[in-house]
């Protein structure tokens, strides 16, 4: 049954739930897929479709016809690109969703989670963003392979001018410092890393030059550039178009994808949350040991959509062609 409206304050259903008309209009749940794999659309709008009135599927080199499904035509490493590719077929400039909530495909988002409370989960403001958290390179404790790699990141490769469709560098850390972030120094370690005895002549080589190169004191990336875990983000509709082209330009120019949300989201958005923000915490599970967690529901989805372990966010992966 439809609730009365108060005296001077209109609402319209949004599902089974009601908004104010002052506030921006419901979000869009935006899935990621790195692959083509048509058989995960059907089961991903079963999961989806009662909890959030607008979803829509980013899926490479789809054909088929599902008017929700918009195909895209990059690297999977580079899935930023997708974003950019379809901003048109999700996201009208005169009426903004309130927010863009965009997960992977094998990320499971807590059940409690829908249209009408994903803000009070996610800590989101009307104009934040959200993001699990921030990877400030230099401040980073141990070797990782995405550190040599913003240092080698150009903005102007062969055949892209890239430098001139993104802020400066002056302008890039004064956007930084409004999420407490900075564009360091990186010890030097860290950009070279620890090599191998697995490595081949080629990676040595490739090794040894890159440890020539990096000055002892340390250095900067050429541009300022973050980390960060980018299966599952959110963008308020105001700073959608803006993250887009940041995103597009961060693939046309090979930047990856854990490098270039976190950096687009920092350039695009004034106030981001992360998971130091809220109540439930996500948990990934790339270890035996965190593949536990699963053991207990024998692989049945719905036996663990009605017994979510409790505390988390997000499960990721969850390989749906695994599960019954």
């Amino acid at each position: 049954m439809a609730r009365p409206a108060a005296e001077g304050i209109s609402h319209r259903p949004v599902g089974d739930h009601y908004v104010h008309r002052a506030m921006l209009p419901e979000p869009a749940l935006i899935i990621i897929h790195n692959h083509r794999i048509p058989r995960n659309i059907g089961l991903l709008d079963d999961l989806y479709r009662d909890r959030f009135p607008v979803v829509r599927h980013l899926m490479p080199f789809h054909q088929g016809n599902e008017p929700h499904v918009i195909a895209v035509h990059e690297h999977s490493h580079q899935f930023q690109g997708y974003v950019a590719q379809s901003l048109k077929h999700f996201h009208d400039p005169a009426k903004p969703h309130a927010h863009y909530l965009f997960v992977a495909d094998d990320l499971l988002l807590n059940p409690r989670i829908d249209a009408s409370n994903y803000r009070e989960h996610l800590g989101l403001r009307p104009n934040s963003g959200f993001l699990p958290g921030f990877i400030q390179l230099h401040q980073h404790g141990s070797h990782w392979r995405r550190i040599p790699e913003s240092m080698r990141y150009r903005t102007d490769p062969a055949g892209v001018f890239g430098a001139r469709e993104l802020p400066s560098v002056e302008e890039a850390v004064e956007r930084f410092a409004r999420h407490g972030l900075e564009h360091g120094n990186i010890a030097a370690h860290l950009i070279a890393g620890p090599r191998s005895h697995k490595e081949g002549p080629l990676e040595f080589m490739r090794w040894l030059r890159q440890r020539m190169r990096a000055p002892r004191s340390g250095a900067k990336p050429p541009y300022p550039l973050v980390g960060g875990y980018s299966d599952i983000f959110a963008v308020p509709g105001a700073s959608m178009a803006q993250f887009a082209h940041y995103c597009g330009v961060f693939a046309a120019t090979r930047l990856f994808v854990e490098l270039a949300i976190p950096t687009a989201m920092a350039l695009s958005v004034d106030h981001v949350s992360t998971e130091q923000d809220t109540l439930l915490k996500g948990r990934a599970l790339w270890t035996a040991e965190d593949l536990a967690v699963l053991e207990p529901y024998g692989f049945d989805l719905q036996a663990l959509l009605r017994a979510f372990p409790e505390g988390h966010l997000y499960l990721h992966p969850v390989k749906l062609s695994q599960w019954k």
